[in-house]
């Protein structure tokens, strides 16, 4: 067996700045100080770990602080129990930290052996994997380190939370594996920030299976999950208070099953450990399995899920519409899975996943004091309004195109007569005055409610080029204003870089043209790369590319009497009228616009958002 990595011969000031450390500790003075110590070894930076401290003893406090190696930052908490206290470093790291790209959460007893933390790096190579988490053995201290955990399962039946430990260590070693698993121990995980919700656990589970809840709700938001054979660690553990072993498998189950499978599965798990208790002659844990079983749960406050059911096209939209809805107060979660046209699967695999997806949201939101479910696309047109009342109950659903250009399933009058009878209970979310319009003329006079398109507020400024790019991105559409981008294209500078990027446009002079599909990261890098982003479209209810732009701080050029109007404002010298000449002054305005203009125009918008979303869905109360 390797063993575990001491300080001596490591350069303690130097780390890896895309990695930071949240180690939660709790009255074990006798380890947390190797804790960090070896995470140090494995190339973090010391000024990228927090150490929260929920011991509630203020006389060591010194102690732990001066112990700790040159730049280890810690922070004391009330005991809330693990999931508070990650909830807490997350947001330490989101305000005090540039956000590292992942963070590794460990608990207090935690020791890595050599190359740990790199196995645990590498499988994140694979974009969606959210969670990696390695082969956990019994402490490194003892002669007998056992298998402790290599991931875990949920039976399908009884939903029963389970570690895996058939393997045998050096088998399970022998060569790298990268396995899926429903989840794993929360003594030593990497996430990917970026997949991590604002607020990760739900705190109300104090101790025990909040990991498994995060890890189920990050795989329908559609990440993976997995164990890392060769990343090795050690910890010690105490096993789980039964008081709470019984309360939090009820929670749970509530969280994730049906009514009647969430009231059946946590009373067989509980009989089965009462039975243990009786066969031990444990008076005290029978009383509190008891107790845990009879206990009231506890409600959480402000539940919003948002189901998106085009992960790939909407995968930046939900994560703005995510953005917006924790600035206004709401604990979230993600249900998104991917299109046909992405996937590769069937329509009718697509509908499937859609309603079990909405199932998911409903049962995420159960026991909330307030809920709230946002569907980002129409899957069957306005007749989703009436799947969305049979599967998820009060909802919102999005509508971003409500006249589009191709034919669109359940878009046509006679559906929409059928929607606005019989499913009064959902809300219909639009963009743009112009959008409001045309829903309403399909019969939903009373329920269409106008809220600003969602911003990412924390991007940051466009690092830009020396060229001047003036970019078009987005696939190819009908209201492309073909003619206004080839007359510019005759009279543009010389230096003026024109280019598109995006599937399915056609041949225009003077322009190039990327003519395909492009990641969300590589759309990312073109945006960056632009001096300006122009809208040339003859219609249009909102642009995502605009708001994109915005958040990067890259200057948009497009038409005067549209829905840009709305977030730079109606006489800005960004937008133009229909003569060329007014795009071409527009464009040179943008090359040289200042970057305290965009700046206070993207914190205007911001705000414009943030009231716009609250004067809707509200603030959560408690």
């Amino acid at each position: 067996m390797d063993s575990i990595i001491s300080m001596k011969g490591h350069d303690l000031s130097q780390g890896d700045p895309e990695i930071g450390a949240i180690v939660v500790h709790h009255r074990s003075y006798d380890s947390i100080f190797e804790t960090v110590r070896s995470i140090v070894s494995q190339g973090v930076a010391a000024e990228n770990i927090l150490v929260v401290d929920n011991s509630d003893q203020p006389n060591f406090r010194e102690n732990l602080r001066s112990n700790m190696p040159t730049g280890t930052q810690v922070v004391w908490v009330d005991n809330k129990g693990y999931g508070a206290a990650v909830n807490t470093g997350v947001n330490w790291f989101r305000r005090h930290r540039e956000v590292p790209k992942y963070l590794l959460v460990c608990t207090h007893e935690v020791l890595m052996e050599t190359g740990c933390l790199d196995a645990l790096v590498a499988a994140m190579d694979s974009p969606n994997v959210a969670a990696a988490g390695p082969t956990l053995l019994t402490a490194a201290d003892s002669t007998d380190s056992q298998i402790w955990s290599l991931g875990g399962s949920v039976s399908h039946l009884l939903h029963r939370c389970t570690h895996i430990r058939t393997a045998e260590h050096t088998a399970t070693t022998s060569r790298s594996q990268v396995a899926d698993r429903d989840w794993l121990d929360g003594a030593l995980v990497l996430y990917r920030t970026t997949a991590l919700p604002a607020k990760p656990f739900l705190e109300e589970f104090f101790l025990y299976v909040e990991e498994v809840d995060l890890h189920l709700r990050l795989q329908l938001a559609g990440h993976r999950v997995v164990w890392v054979s060769s990343a090795i660690a050690h910890q010690r553990t105490s096993g789980t208070p039964l008081y709470y072993f019984a309360r939090n498998t009820r929670l749970l189950a509530r969280r994730h099953l049906g009514r009647i499978r969430a009231a059946v599965c946590p009373a067989v798990q509980i009989l089965r450990s009462a039975v243990g208790c009786l066969k031990r002659r444990e008076v005290r844990g029978l009383r509190d399995l008891l107790r845990g079983l009879v206990d009231r749960l506890p409600a959480t406050h402000g539940s919003a899920v948002v189901v998106n059911p085009l992960g790939g096209a909407l995968h930046h939209y939900g994560e703005e519409l995510l953005a917006t809805l924790e600035q206004c107060g709401w604990e979230t979660d993600l249900v998104a899975f991917e299109e046909p046209s992405i996937s590769g699967g069937s329509r009718q695999q697509w509908l499937r996943r859609y309603v079990a997806s909405l199932v998911a949201a409903r049962r995420l939101t159960r026991g909330a004091s307030d809920r709230l479910i946002v569907v980002t696309w129409p899957v069957l047109g306005y007749l989703d309004l009436l799947l969305i009342r049979v599967c998820a109950g009060r909802a919102a659903l999005v509508i971003h195109d409500p006249e589009p250009l191709v034919r669109a399933v359940g878009l046509d009058t006679g559906s929409a007569r059928v929607a606005s009878i019989c499913a009064n209970d959902v809300v219909l979310l639009v963009h743009s005055a112009e959008a409001r319009n045309a829903v309403e003329q399909r019969g939903f006079t009373d329920r269409v409610q106008l809220v600003a398109h969602p911003i990412e507020p924390s991007s940051k400024a466009a690092k830009g080029t020396s060229r001047i790019v003036v970019s078009v991105l987005g696939q190819w559409k009908r209201d492309r204003d073909l003619r206004l981008m080839e007359t510019i294209a005759t009279v543009a500078p010389g230096d003026w870089e024109l280019r598109v990027v995006g599937r399915g446009w056609p041949k225009i002079d003077g322009w190039h043209i990327d003519n395909r599909f492009v990641s969300e990261r590589e759309f990312d890098e073109r945006l960056v790369e632009s001096s300006v982003v122009l809208i040339p479209y003859t219609r249009f209810y909102q642009s995502g590319v605009a708001i994109r732009a915005l958040e990067k701080r890259v200057p948009v050029v497009g038409p005067r009497q549209s829905a840009l109007a709305r977030i730079f404002g109606k006489d800005s010298n960004l937008l133009a009228g229909d003569d060329y000449e007014d795009w071409i002054l527009a464009i040179r305005y943008a090359i040289s616009m200042p970057q305290e203009e965009l700046d206070t125009i993207c914190r205007r918008y911001n705000k414009h958002t943030t009231d716009s979303w609250l004067s809707v869905v509200g603030m959560p109360h408690g």
